[in-house]
């Protein structure tokens, strides 16, 4: 049995005591979110790519780019927080994400964003 391994950034964005979450209303996922998006997907050690992510793009510089393509902020101190896992034993894959906080920031929130 093969397990597909996917890789995400997930960026938690505060500001003094609010956090800020994007409404996702579109594929099958709707809901609350904080920004970040799936960089690549694994299977049998072959690497494919999604989105617009370059197979040689570090993580670090995955989440300030998709930051500003979700929400129109620039990350000034991205800080890596740590990297979270869940397993889905019924697809057999396994989730990883990346995590990072950022608290400061400059730019304008999109107002009309596909993702919220």
């Amino acid at each position: 049995m093969t397990e597909h391994i996917l890789n995400w950034v997930n960026i938690r964005v505060k500001d003094g005591d609010r956090i800020l979450l994007l409404d996702r209303q579109h594929d099958n996922f709707k809901g609350w979110i904080q920004p970040g998006d799936r960089l690549l997907k694994v299977r049998n050690r072959e690497v494919g790519l999604f989105l617009s992510i370059e197979f040689s793009e570090p993580f670090f510089e995955a989440a300030k780019r998709e930051l500003q393509e979700k929400t129109g902020l620039i990350a000034l101190n991205l800080q890596p927080k740590g990297i979270s896992v869940f397993s889905n034993p019924d697809k057999v894959e396994r989730y990883v994400y990346y995590d990072f906080l950022c608290t400061e920031f400059e730019g304008e929130l999109l107002s009309d964003s596909r993702e919220g």
